[in-house]
């Protein structure tokens, strides 16, 4: 199956900060994307991990016991998301503060 052009391009966490404290994405709807991928734009890959949740979200915040980690390290630049789930999040390790996180749907 042949997926058109990109058709939303999320940017998780923006690069362009020094701090060296672990940080967390805003929740990204993605309930009706068929396709998503998680991209990091850095000097190389670090201990990002890409979090997903089923819940409601819209009518009742997203708790913090809600969210289950659909990858506990990666260690790619580039990798493919199983879609299905309802709410992506991604967190950066504080010793990669610069790389910018991205995520790529396709409907």
């Amino acid at each position: 199956m042949s997926y058109g052009p990109i058709d939303r391009r999320f940017v998780a966490l923006e690069g362009g900060s020094a701090t060296s404290s672990t940080r967390t994405s805003n929740p990204i709807l993605v309930a009706s994307y068929r396709q998503i991928t998680a991209s990091i734009q850095t000097a190389g890959p670090g201990n990002h991990i890409l979090q997903a949740t089923n819940y409601d979200g819209l009518s009742n915040p997203l708790a913090e016991g809600n969210w289950s980690a659909i990858s506990s390290t990666i260690t790619a630049l580039f990798v493919n998301v199983e879609p299905g789930m309802r709410w992506l999040r991604w967190i950066k390790p504080a010793t990669d503060s610069l790389a910018t996180c991205i995520f790529n749907c396709r409907t």
